[in-house]
C-alpha cells in the first residue's frame, strides 16, 4: 500500500482456534527458481501483512512457516501452513481465530511469524475485548501444535503494528500504542513504540518496555530483530514534522524519519535513540516502514522514501552492532533512480554475509506491479549488490498485481519468498524458492 493509511486486523469476540494439520512429509538465476505455488488456494481473499514484520520464517529443523489473513467480507482468520521438505510440499492451511470482522473492517496488518530452534511464534492484533490488542500463539514442537493465544499488549490500551523476533535465548514483540494519552490526563493521541520480552520460550513475559521516547508525535511501524540476547528495533518517527501527519491526514507529504534503538541484554536496558535518516534540506518527505535484520556485528535496515517525489528503496548498515550508522553519507539507493514507477515495502533477511531484499515495484493497484529481488554476499557492502531483478516477471507470471513480498533466507542457502497476487482474479498467497 503506497499510502500510510492502513486498516488494522480487527476481530470480534467469540472466535475459536483450530489446531492446524501436520505438514506434508547461490545465485539468483531464473533456472534455479522453483514455483510458483499457490499456498492459500481458496475462494476467499488471502492477505499478507505489510513489510515491517515477516510472514515467513525458517525454524531450526529447516522447516518453512508462512502465515496470512484469510477472510471474506464478513469474517477473517489467521491462516498458517508449513513445509518440511524445503518448500516442495505444504500442509493444508490451518485456521486460527475465525470470527466475524468488527464493523466490517478488512484486515491489513494480519499475523506475523518468527522461529528459533523448535519454537514457532505467531502474533497479530485483534479486538476480542472491543479494542485492538496484540496476541501470541506458540508452538514448542516446530508447528505440530500450538498453545494459546495469550494477550501480550496491556489491557485497556489499543495496540497495533506488531513485529516479532526470536532467538534461542528470547522472543520479543514490539508494537505501537497510544497509552501516552492516559498519562496525566493528556489529550495526546499519538503512538509510541513498546515491547515485551520472554526468556522462557513465550511462557511468561516481563513488563511492557518503552522503546521510543514520548514526544507528542507519532512513532509507529516498528520492526525488531533478535540475535542471542541482542534486540534491534527500527521505526518511523514524526518528531521533526511541523504537525502530526495523522492529524492532517497527509499520506505523502509527511516529514518522517527512521529511528533505531538497541538493547544488548534482552530489553532490560537500552542505548540511545539514533536518527537514521535525514531528508535533504528543503525537501522533507515521508520515509516509512523500515525492515531490520542482524547477523554478527552487522545490523541492516531498509525503507522506502518519497524524497525525490517517487517512492524508492534505500538501505544502510551498521558494522558495529548498531553503535554507529552512516546516515545519508553511506545510505545506498537500491531501486532504479530513474524509474518513474514507485518502489515500496522492502523486506530484509540475513544470514552471515548473505543479505536478501524483496520489494514491489509499480502501482498499488492496476497492472504491472511486480516483486523485485536484490542480493549481497558481502554484508551489504556498497557496489556489491546483484539485481534488483523482477522475480514475478522472470518466472513467467503475468500479474495484475504482485504485492507485499516477504522473504526468509535459510541456512542451506535457499531463499523462500511469498507475495500476494491477484492474477487469478482472487487475491492469493504465492510462494517460490530460489536456490
Amino acid at each position: 500500500m503506497m499510502s500510510r493509511w492502513i486498516s488494522l486486523v480487527i476481530l470480534a469476540m467469540g472466535c475459536n482456534a483450530a489446531e492446524p494439520p501436520p505438514s506434508a512429509a547461490s545465485t539468483l538465476d531464473e533456472p534455479l527458481v522453483t514455483g510458483p505455488k499457490n499456498l492459500s488456494n481458496t475462494a476467499t481473499a488471502s492477505t499478507l501483512a505489510f513489510n515491517w514484520g515477516n510472514n515467513v520464517a525458517v525454524d531450526g529443523r529447516g522447516q518453512i512457516h508462512v502465515v496470512w489473513t484469510e477472510g471474506t467480507a464478513t469474517s477473517g482468520s489467521v491462516a498458517y501452513t508449513r513445509s518440511s521438505d524445503n518448500g516442495t510440499t505444504w500442509a493444508t492451511p490451518g485456521l486460527f481465530a475465525t470470527c466475524a470482522l468488527d464493523a466490517g473492517m478488512r484486515s491489513s496488518l494480519g499475523p506475523r511469524v518468527a522461529a528459533a530452534g523448535d519454537d514457532v511464534y505467531i502474533t497479530w492484533n485483534g479486538s476480542y475485548e472491543g479494542y485492538p490488542r496484540i496476541y501470541l500463539l506458540h508452538s514448542p514442537d516446530a508447528g505440530a501444535s500450538f498453545v494459546g493465544p495469550i494477550a501480550i499488549s496491556d489491557p485497556g490500551i489499543g495496540a497495533a503494528f506488531p513485529s516479532i523476533a526470536a532467538s534461542p535465548t528470547l522472543v520479543a514483540l514490539v508494537w505501537g500504542d497510544n497509552r501516552s494519552k492516559l498519562v496525566g490526563g493528556s489529550a495526546d493521541t499519538h503512538s509510541e513504540i513498546y515491547a515485551k520480552v520472554s526468556y522462557d520460550h513465550g511462557t511468561t513475559f516481563g513488563a511492557t518496555i518503552a522503546v521510543s521516547v514520548p514526544d507528542h508525535s507519532s512513532s509507529w511501524t516498528p520492526s525488531v530483530a533478535a540475535q542471542g540476547s541482542e534486540l534491534h528495533v527500527a521505526w518511523t518517527d514524526e518528531r521533526f514534522d511541523l504537525s502530526d501527519c495523522a492529524d492532517r491526514m497527509d499520506g505523502v507529504n509527511c516529514f518522517e524519519e527512521e529511528f533505531y534503538r538497541r538493547s544488548l541484554d534482552g530489553g532490560r536496558t537500552w542505548g540511545p535513540e539514533v536518527r537514521l535518516t535525514s531528508d535533504p534540506a528543503g525537501a522533507p518527505k515521508s520515509s516509512w516502514a523500515p525492515s531490520i535484520a542482524v547477523a554478527g556485528n552487522a545490523v541492516h535496515v531498509a525503507y522506502f522514501d518519497f524524497r525525490t517525489g517517487v517512492a524508492r528503496i534505500y538501505y544502510q548498515r551498521s558494522l558495529d552492532r548498531g553503535v554507529t550508522w552512516p546516515g545519508l553519507a553511506g545510505e545506498q539507493l537500491i531501486s532504479d533512480p530513474s524509474d518513474a514507477q514507485p518502489s515500496a515495502r522492502p523486506v530484509l533477511s540475513v544470514i552471515g554475509d548473505n543479505v536478501r531484499m524483496v520489494y514491489w515495484r509499480g502501482p498499488e493497484s492496476g497492472a504491472a506491479a511486480d516483486v523485485y529481488v536484490a542480493a549481497s554476499t558481502t554484508a551489504g557492502a556498497p557496489g556489491n549488490w546483484s539485481g534488483p531483478f523482477p522475480l514475478t516477471s522472470n518466472i513467467g507470471r503475468t500479474t495484475w498485481s504482485a504485492l507485499q513480498p516477504q522473504i526468509a533466507l535459510a541456512p542451506n542457502g535457499a531463499n523462500h519468498i511469498v507475495w500476494m497476487d491477484n492474477s487469478t482474479g482472487n487475491r492469493q498467497v504465492m510462494y517460490v524458492r530460489i536456490e
